[in-house]
């Protein structure tokens, strides 16, 4: 059964500092909007030029983070 609570439909965004220290995990575009303080259509932007790299990483707050994108194989 699929969970369309992740984002697109299959995956869990985990999100990195630029030291590689796991800041956050999270599961969809919600969110990401959310936690790091942007419009629900900056983030599903955002996420779609990390998922397609088009972009290699993002700031917040004068911090580079990077996001990667984890199938959940239990809803692919």
């Amino acid at each position: 059964m699929p969970n369309n609570n992740l984002y697109k439909g299959k995956f869990i965004i985990s999100i990195y500092d630029k030291y590689d220290n796991l800041v956050t995990v999270l599961d969809n575009a919600r969110e990401f909007a959310f936690l790091f303080d942007k419009s629900f259509n900056t983030a599903t932007s955002l996420l779609s030029k990390l998922f397609h790299k088009k972009i290699l990483s993002f700031y917040h707050h004068k911090t580079m983070l990077k996001a990667f994108f984890i199938e959940d194989k239990d809803y692919s």
